[in-house]
Formats: structure tokens, sequence, C-alpha cells
């Protein structure tokens, strides 16, 4: 395996220790911090095998900021409107899209990745 792969596990891990002790929010966080990063990888590795047209996906990094942000400027305005709320209920709703929309984008770039290769290589002999 290459360092990088090898870097890129460990840190998997590692965060995936983190989420273990903590509470199910933290969980979404890791989820959706860790999907971008494999949504990445997933488009360098397949440009890096000469595939083309790796822009595919659910979110994009401008979606993906733009919406964890307002998860965030409309968390303290549903505090107020919702005193019962204990959790910043709308950062973790946009963390949850984040993390379903990375795996859903990783899923379908990896795929993307897969048929492409499989239409390049020469038939058995």
């Amino acid at each position: 395996m290459a360092q990088a792969e090898l870097l890129l596990l460990e840190a998997v891990g590692d965060l995936a220790e983190v989420a273990d002790v903590a509470a199910p929010p933290a969980h979404l966080a890791v989820a959706a911090l860790l999907g971008p990063f494999l949504v990445s990888y997933t488009r360098a590795r397949g440009e890096g095998l000469g595939v083309t047209g790796m822009d595919i996906g659910a979110m994009q990094r401008p979606e993906r900021t733009v919406l964890l942000g307002l998860g965030i400027a409309f968390s303290p305005i549903f505090a107020l409107v919702f005193p019962s709320w204990t959790q910043p209920w709308m950062t973790v709703a946009a963390l949850g899209i984040i993390a379903v929309s990375s795996v859903f984008t990783t899923l379908r770039r990896f795929g993307h990745v897969h048929r492409s290769l499989i239409a390049r290589a020469p038939p058995p002999p």
C-alpha cells in the first residue's frame, strides 16, 4: 500500500476511536469530516489513473460549505424559537446531509472509476 493510503487509514482509525467515545452528534461530525476526504481521494486516484469526468456527485466543496454555514447560522435562531432543543439541531442536520451525500458521491465516483477502467482493459485472450 502507498504511504498516502496508510496515512489516510490511520487518520480514519484515529477519528473512529474519537467517535467511539463521543455522543451521536459527534459521530455525524466525524462522518462529515471523513466523507469529503474520501470524495477528494477518490477523485484524485481516478484522475491519476487517467479517468475523465470525475466531477460527478451530489455535493461539491462550495455546496458543503454553504450548507454547513446555513446550519451553523440558523441553529441559534431555532434554539430561540424552540427552547426545549438542547442540541444545535440545524447544524446536526447539515452534518448529516454532508455525511450522507459524501458517502453517496464517493460510491458514485468509485463506480465511475471502476467502469472506466474495465472499459479500458484489453479483452482476455
